[in-house]
Formats: C-alpha cells, structure tokens, sequence
C-alpha cells in the first residue's frame, strides 16, 4: 500500500496525531479541547459547547513578539464531514477573528491543507 493509499483510509485519531506531531515540530504547542462529558469538581459535569473544535494550536512569533493561535478541526481522511454544530461554532469563531481550521476529507492530505491555510492566515 503506498503513503497516499494509506492516508486515504487515515481514521481521526491517527491524523490528530500525525497534525499534532507535525505542528510540534514546527514550534507549536498544540491541546485537546475536550468535548465529552467528564466529572468535574464535585462530581459535576462539565462540557465544551457542541462542535466545539478538536484541538487548539499556539506559538509565540518571535520575530513579531506575538502569539499565534489558531483551532483545529479534523476529520478521517475519507468521509469525515462536519456536523450542523461544528459548522455553526466555527463560524461564530470566525466572527470572532479567530482562525479555524477544518480538515475537509477530499482526499487531499491534511498537511497540504494546513499549510494552504497557515498561508492565508500568515501563521508561517
């Protein structure tokens, strides 16, 4: 099976962990937003908003001598596709100023994507 054959059938939490590994070696500090129900303080549940991103990315820009933070959120690489929640949140992010990036699971690979949106949004 070659590279390609093998991302195409890629499942979310192996490209979470290949994103993850490929931004740390780039400098970035990268962290889980959790969003299942976990027991919090006192046995109370707690939990991020519906489609709440997957992970969320941050570097301080040395030569502007700011910090840098985007969202993520991926997807298998075949099939994965947003739910009405997710793409409501990103938008209200967005609105926001916020940069979010949403793996779109075309077939093209992930790190391609990102690096076309870290260009737009001049995070490299």
């Amino acid at each position: 099976m070659t590279a390609k054959q093998y991302q195409s059938l890629e499942l979310e939490n192996s490209v979470e962990e290949r994103v993850t590994r490929w931004l740390q070696e780039r400098g970035w500090q990268v962290h889980p937003l959790v969003t299942e129900v976990e027991r919090g303080y006192r046995g109370k549940s707690r939990r991020n908003p519906p489609g709440t991103p997957d992970l969320i990315a941050v570097r301080r820009d040395k030569c502007e001598g700011r910090d840098q933070v985007f969202y993520l959120e991926l997807k298998r690489a075949k099939g994965g596709k947003l739910s009405k929640f997710q793409i409501e949140e990103h938008k209200r992010l967005s609105e926001e100023g916020l940069a979010v990036f949403a793996h779109q699971s075309n077939g093209s690979d992930v790190v391609d994507q990102l690096n076309e949106f870290a260009t737009y949004w001049r995070l490299w």
